[in-house]
């Protein structure tokens, strides 16, 4: 029983590398988080430069979604309305499900007083995915700012991609596309640029929560893993050749990157930083999405980390940490270590349970014929 209880399946097809990014990328995302039961008591390991995990998933997205797109259109299966919404379906069956049951549960927490936040802290917008579109993102089921984001791409791009299609129908597939990841970059960054010209932040934290979390100024992080997807399927060579001079750059400016721009009182700082940090991640990917296959356990490890990141993402903060945070006083010593693997114990229990019971049951309803 315990044996069927811990197994999962998954596509056999998989991209190793790819999986590894996607667990690094949770990984340091839990790590992070985590921070706030050990800081006192190891404040040293709290406060290492871990890679940005949530970036790292920004440009995976982009660039997984760009691959399906680029291929559809290769097709000619990406030109109607009613491919769109397959495309959506697709997404939506695989996103949607996960993000409304922990609202749910988030709302739940909230109103018997189990959580750090408090119920007055929700608004509509959350059904919509419209708490941070173009306003500051604050407390409430604190993972959604990320989400979306990546919902508002999964709307925005696709149907702006088949609508210039159409419009400049005599021009290649190709070159639309390039035209259109282009204005997907182009514009938030003259948006951040605009914005932090015009506006004093009071600290790192105040920027992050006025232009880091917030949609229109991020959508070009997830259209950076696009673009290195455009290159990937129309310059396949290059794409390979370069992977091994791209990584060892990408490396070098993302830790160049940080080290210039740590408390973004500039200008430059507040609108470069996130598309300089972006924009190293991504050149990782042609490394990564060229290491093929791994075998051994910790390989079979990463790869059940990277299946089951997206439940890990949405449980650990807002139905594991903050519920710890608000009953806990975590303080130092070896108390605090054990806080921590609790944590982390509790995090990959909850999310395999949602992956197994949930997720992987409302992805497969989207195969059907019916739906």
């Amino acid at each position: 029983m315990a044996a069927g209880f811990f197994h999962i399946t998954y596509k056999k097809d998989r991209i190793f590398g790819l999986d590894l990014m996607r667990a690094i990328a949770i990984i340091t995302v839990l790590l992070g988080h985590s921070n706030l039961i050990i800081k006192d008591t190891a404040p040293a390991f709290a406060n290492l430069p871990l890679p940005n995990g949530v970036e790292l998933f920004f440009v995976l997205s982009g660039f997984l979604i760009g691959q399906i797109i680029f291929t559809q259109l290769t097709k000619g299966h990406f030109s109607s309305f009613g491919d769109l919404l397959r495309f959506w379906r697709f997404r939506w069956f695989r996103t949607l499900p996960n993000y409304y049951l922990v609202l749910v549960l988030n709302l739940g927490l909230a109103y018997f007083g189990l959580t750090k936040y408090a119920l007055s802290s929700f608004s509509w917008k959350f059904w919509l995915f419209l708490q941070n579109f173009a306003w500051p993102f604050y407390g409430f089921y604190p993972e959604s700012w990320s989400l979306a984001i990546e919902e508002w791409f999964y709307l925005l791009f696709p149907i702006t991609l088949i609508l210039t299609l159409r419009i400049l129908r005599k021009l290649s597939a190709q070159w639309v596309s390039l035209f259109v990841i282009a204005v997907f970059i182009l514009v938030p960054i003259w948006l951040k640029y605009n914005f932090a010209e015009h506006t004093t932040f009071a600290s790192a934290d105040d920027w992050s929560k006025n232009m880091r979390r917030v949609v229109i100024y991020r959508l070009d992080s997830i259209m950076l893993g696009v673009l290195f997807a455009w290159f990937s399927f129309y310059y396949q060579s290059f794409f390979k050749r370069s992977r091994w001079i791209l990584l060892i750059a990408g490396i070098l400016l993302n830790v160049l990157n940080r080290m210039y721009n740590l408390h973004f009182e500039t200008v430059f700082s507040q609108t470069f930083f996130l598309v300089i940090q972006g924009i190293s991640m991504a050149m990782l990917l042609p490394f990564f999405a060229h290491w093929r296959k791994a075998s051994g356990f910790l390989a079979r490890f990463i790869t059940y980390i990277s299946v089951v990141s997206y439940a890990m993402y949405v449980v650990h903060f807002s139905l594991v940490l903050y519920p710890m945070a608000h009953f806990i006083t975590f303080g130092d010593g070896a108390a605090a270590w054990g806080y921590y693997a609790v944590f982390f114990g509790a995090t990959l229990l909850l999310s395999h349970v949602l992956y197994k019971y949930f997720e992987k049951p409302m992805t497969d309803l989207r195969k059907r014929k019916s739906i």
